[in-house]
C-alpha cells in the first residue's frame, strides 16, 4: 500500500492517453487489422493479450444523449468474424433494454450490410433481433454491419433502477444492440428472472463516441481517449450557453460496455500497481465514497496477487440508484446508494464481491441465466482471498461462518435448499442468493480443504488462464482441479447437483 497516491481532482483524462492519441483519430477509415487504439486501455503487461482476441467483434458506436427527453440515438458499426466451425446465414443481437428489469424501450430503425438495407425481425419478446445475412458467412470470414437505433429510458423516483434516471444519475447499461452468444450450434436468447443477472456476451473491442451535455461527469468501460467541447451560441451580446461535449472511449477486450453519468458526481482517485482507481459518488456521500475507494484498492491488490494481474489501466466504483445492491460491468462496478448511507456495513463485502467479477464474468465468461453459479460462486468465494489478505486468516474464517455457513443452514431449515448447479429459473427470489452465493462458496471452501490450499490456488489460476476471454461451462473448474490433485473429486462434484450439503469426504 506504500505506493498509493491520492488525487482529489475530477479525472477527465486517464494516464495521458489523450496526449498519446491526439495526433491521430481513433476512427480510422479501415482499421480492422489495427489493434493500436485499444492498447490505451490495457496496462503494458497485458497489451500482448490483444493478439489473442484479434478476431473478436469490434463495435464502433456514435451516441447522442438527450438528457431532457431521456432519449439516446445511436449509430453502431460492428465488424464480425465467424469464429464458429459452421457457416452462418443469420446473426442475432440482444436488445437488453427491452427486458422488464431494465424498463427501457429500444428499437432498431435501420440495418445495412455492404450498402444494402436488411429487413430484420424482433424475437424473444423484442429482446432479440434476427438479422438475415445477404450470403452465407463461412468460418473465419468477416462481415460489417451498420445499425441505427433509438433508446428511451424512464425517470424513476425510487426503487432499484438498473436503467434510467434517478437521484440525478443517468444509468445506461447495455444501451446498444449487442451480438448474442452462440453455444453448441445455436444462438442463446434466454431471458432470466429479474432477480438474476441478464447479460450473456462474448468478448469484444469497443470505440464509443458519446455526445452529451458538458456538465455530465461521464463514467464508462474503457478509458477516455479525448474530449471536444461544442458550446452553443447565445443571443447577440450574451454569453454562450452551456454546450455539449463529445467524449471518446476506447476499451480493451471486455464482455460489454457499461455507462453511467451525473452532473453532480464527485470523484476521488488512487493509483495502485499502475491502475488508476476512481470512486464516483454524490456530494453528500463523500465519506462513504472514500471508504469505497479504499476497499476497491484493497480488492484489486488482493485479487491481482491471488489470480492474475488486473489488465486494464483503470477501474471505477460508482454510486448508483440500486438501493442496497451492486452490479458489475467491465472495469466498472456500481454500488447502491443505500449502501453509502444506511447500509454501510454492506459496503466492504459488496465492493469486494463486485470487484471480483472483473475476473469471474469479465475475463472468464459464463451463462448467468442457465448457469448463474459459475461466475457468482467464484466472485463470492474470492472474498476469502480478500479477507485473508487484508485482515488475516482468522477474520476470513469468521466471514465464512457468518456470510456462507449460516445462510446455507437457514435455507435448509426453511425447506428452500436447491442444487447449486440450478438454472436461475429453478430458483426463487427467496433462495437465489443463498444458493448461488453462500452455498456455492461453501462447496468451494470444502474443495479447498479437501485438496489443499496449494492445489486449489493452482487450479484457480489454471482455470483463469484456460478460459480467459472465453466462456467457461459448468464443471470446468472441477475438471481442472481434478488435474491438480491425486484425490478423487467425484463425490464433491455430485454436491453441485444435490439439494442438501453434506460433510466433505475425509
Amino acid at each position: 500500500m506504500k505506493a498509493l497516491k491520492l488525487r482529489w481532482h475530477i479525472h477527465l483524462t486517464l494516464l495521458g492517453v489523450a496526449v498519446a492519441l491526439s495526433a491521430c483519430s481513433l476512427w480510422l477509415p479501415d482499421a480492422e487489422d489495427d489493434l493500436a487504439p485499444y492498447r490505451a486501455a490495457m496496462l503494458p503487461h497485458a497489451q500482448s493479450q490483444l493478439a489473442r482476441v484479434g478476431t473478436v467483434p469490434r463495435y464502433d458506436i456514435d451516441l447522442h444523449i438527450d438528457t431532457e427527453r431521456l432519449t439516446v440515438t445511436g449509430h453502431e458499426t460492428v465488424l464480425y468474424t465467424n469464429d464458429h466451425p459452421d457457416a452462418l446465414n443469420e446473426l442475432y443481437f440482444r436488445l437488453y433494454p427491452n427486458l422488464p428489469a431494465y424498463d427501457g424501450e429500444m428499437q432498431v430503425d435501420r440495418i445495412e450490410i455492404e450498402g444494402k438495407e436488411i429487413e430484420a425481425s424482433y424475437e424473444a419478446t423484442r429482446t432479440a433481433l434476427r438479422v438475415p445475412l445477404p450470403y452465407s458467412l463461412r468460418p473465419k470470414q468477416r462481415i460489417r454491419l451498420k445499425l441505427d437505433f433509438k433508446l428511451r429510458v424512464q425517470q424513476r423516483d425510487g426503487g432499484r433502477v438498473l436503467m434510467g434516471q434517478s437521484q440525478d444519475i443517468l444509468s445506461l447499461p447495455n444501451f446498444y444492440p449487442m451480438l448474442a452468444t452462440r453455444r453448441n450450434g445455436s444462438w442463446d436468447l434466454s431471458i432470466g428472472p429479474d432477480f438474476a443477472d441478464a447479460v450473456f456476451s462474448d468478448v469484444a473491442l469497443y470505440r464509443v463516441d458519446i455526445d452529451a451535455p458538458q456538465d455530465m461527469v461521464m463514467v464508462g468501460t474503457g478509458v477516455i481517449a479525448g474530449q471536444e467541447d461544442t458550446p452553443e451560441e447565445g443571443a447577440v451580446g450574451t454569453p454562450a450557453l452551456p454546450g455539449r461535449r463529445i467524449t471518446h472511449f476506447v476499451s480493451g477486450p471486455v464482455r460489454d460496455f457499461g455507462l453511467i453519468m451525473s452532473p453532480v458526481f464527485e470523484v476521488q482517485t488512487m493509483t495502485i500497481r499502475d491502475v488508476v482507481i476512481n470512486s464516483y459518488h454524490l456530494p453528500e456521500d463523500a465519506p462513504a465514497g472514500y471508504s469505497a475507494l479504499w476497499r476497491a484498492v484493497a480488492a484489486i491488490q488482493a485479487y491481482s496477487d491471488a489470480f492474475s494481474e488486473y489488465p486494464y489501466t483503470k477501474f471505477d466504483v460508482v454510486e448508483a440508484p440500486l438501493e442496497k445492491h451492486g452490479m458489475e460491468y467491465p472495469a466498472l462496478v456500481l454500488i447502491g446508494s443505500e449502501v453509502y448511507r444506511t447500509e454501510k456495513q454492506r459496503l466492504e463485502p459488496l465492493v469486494a464481491h463486485e470487484t471480483a467479477h472483473q475476473w469471474w464474468y469479465n475475463l472468464v465468461g459464463s451463462d448467468p441465466v442457465n448457469e448463474p453459479a459459475v461466475d457468482e460462486s467464484l466472485a463470492e468465494y474470492s472474498l476469502y482471498y480478500y479477507y485473508a489478505g487484508v485482515y488475516g486468516q482468522r477474520y476470513a474464517e469468521q466471514m465464512i461462518r457468518t456470510r456462507w455457513l449460516e445462510p446455507s443452514a437457514v435455507i435448509q431449515e426453511k425447506g428452500l435448499d436447491a442444487p447449486v448447479g440450478s438454472p436461475a429459473h429453478a430458483l426463487t427470489r427467496d433462495n437465489y442468493e443463498a444458493i448461488v452465493y453462500a452455498k456455492s462458496s461453501m462447496l468451494y471452501n470444502e474443495l479447498r480443504q479437501y485438496i489443499g490450499p496449494a492445489a486449489f490456488d493452482a487450479a484457480i489460476r489454471n482455470y483463469l488462464n484456460s478460459y480467459q476471454y472465453r466462456v467457461a461451462p459448468v464443471g470446468a473448474f472441477l475438471a481442472i482441479a481434478s488435474g491438480a490433485t491425486p484425490r478423487n473429486l467425484e463425490a464433491h462434484a455430485a454436491k453441485w447437483r444435490e439439494p442438501i450439503l453434506t460433510p466433505p469426504p475425509q
